[in-house]
């Protein structure tokens, strides 16, 4: 399998794939996931992605324009914003 996984959310640690299930595995650092996970599954972070994006914003801009600057602003707030609602 090519695709390559992410870091575990959890605990920071690289998971492994079942050879048996092919299934995302990842016990590190004393909790183990209960849930089952394709590849896709365990790499789609969608809070995550998009404040990665607004901070890439960020950091590579030259702010140029306001509108650079808000519209960066705007993503990250609403990436918080969805991420302090999560359970």
């Amino acid at each position: 399998m090519n695709d390559k996984l992410r870091p575990c959310p959890f605990c920071g640690n690289l998971p492994r794939i079942s050879p048996v299930t092919g299934e995302v595995l990842c016990n590190g650092n004393g909790h183990i996931a209960t849930v089952a996970y394709t590849v896709r599954g365990w790499n789609t972070r969608p809070i995550e992605d998009k404040l990665l994006e607004a901070l890439k914003h960020f950091v590579n801009s030259d702010w140029t324009s306001d509108e650079e600057y808000f519209e960066a602003v705007s993503i990250g707030k609403a990436a918080i914003a969805k991420a302090e609602r999560r359970d």
